[in-house]
């Protein structure tokens, strides 16, 4: 769902500023601030300032978010294959006719990703040595200002290319269950994660049950109702809402940052007796038996596919907000497999 979908019935027309906060109903912003609100709207409508006033082009729908593949079809078709042969190769392995693999895991075994990329989209400053912008010192107004861009720009990056991806395994998924070689499930899986005295990191994890999983419907369910109090309290506008844990992406960073927070709280203190401290999304996949994924089986080149995910990254509509030499560094070190 867009969140601006008001302004449809704008569309063809120039309107100035504080009217168009007056719309959407947020607050006007000035300066940097008010260029990061536009751009943060820009990712959801065609929008272009003009003479003082701002033209208001097309309200994306949801199938734009799939500008990041040139062709909705070829490409899933083409990502199917991949996840044909990692089943098969699963499935070979293990003797198992399921499989429960996260986003993470399909993005990171097909080499969709590299390794970095959920370092970084967890830490981005531990990378922040390896960027660098093309802006004159003179021109920056304080000292924090090349962090804080990265780190701003970082957001959406991480932010637009992982919603994106996970479209594209949801859609791929689909298209392997329609041809009755997956059933899929979501489900969760728990982890244990710790860092000791010396800084080292460990985790280990868990699949969920039934009865887990429905605790942690229950920890997201009140962390939005908290999320939408505390808004109400702070802002007393009610237009601006959680409406379910699918828009979490939709939020302003900042008020992102906060529903994590509370939810983290609120799944450590569920799960506290087990020691459970975090939780990602994951999918139950039962196999077809590897005969039926034998007659599907193609050679394919991995490598191939890292470099056309790149590509899509490279034109997609969500990153085009990014300034293009960081967008690229983004990519060669997120993104590209050597």
């Amino acid at each position: 769902m867009n969140p601006y979908n008001v302004l449809k019935k704008y569309e063809g027309q120039y309107i100035k500023y504080p009217k168009l906060c007056e719309i959407i109903g947020e607050e006007k912003k000035s300066g940097r601030s008010r260029t990061l609100h536009l751009n943060r709207i820009k990712q959801y409508v065609d929008l272009s300032p003009e003479n003082g006033k701002i033209y208001i082009g097309r309200v994306y729908t949801d199938d734009d978010e799939l500008k990041i593949i040139e062709n909705h079809g070829k490409f899933t078709t083409y990502i199917r294959q991949f996840l044909i042969n990692l089943f098969y190769e699963l499935e070979q392995k293990t003797n198992q006719t399921s499989v429960v693999l996260t986003n993470r895991d399909i993005l990171e075994m097909t080499y969709m990703v590299n390794h970095n990329y959920f370092i970084g989209k967890n830490a981005p400053y531990k990378y922040l040595d390896g960027f660098n912008l093309q802006v004159r010192k003179e021109d920056m107004p304080n000292d924090q200002y090349m962090v804080n861009r990265i780190l701003d720009e970082s957001d959406i990056f991480f932010s637009s290319s992982y919603r994106l991806l996970k479209r594209v395994i949801y859609d791929s998924l689909t298209s392997l269950e329609k041809a009755s070689l997956i059933h899929k499930n979501k489900t969760f899986r728990l982890y244990r994660n710790i860092v000791d005295d010396n800084g080292k990191f460990t985790s280990t994890y868990h699949d969920c049950n039934e009865k887990e999983i429905s605790r942690i419907l229950s920890v997201q369910h009140d962390s939005i109702i908290e999320f939408n109090e505390m808004l109400k309290q702070r802002d007393n506008n009610g237009g601006y809402h959680l409406l379910n844990i699918q828009n979490v992406h939709y939020l302003y960073p900042n008020d992102k940052k906060q529903f994590y927070k509370i939810m983290n709280r609120r799944l450590k203190e569920e799960f506290k007796e087990e020691g459970w401290n975090a939780y990602s999304v994951a999918w139950h996949i039962t196999l077809a038996q590897p005969e039926t994924f034998e007659y599907e089986i193609n050679r394919i080149n991995y490598r191939q596919l890292n470099q056309n995910v790149q590509d899509k990254l490279l034109t997609a509509k969500d990153l085009s907000l990014i300034e293009d030499t960081l967008r690229k560094q983004f990519v060669n070190t997120f993104i590209r497999i050597e």
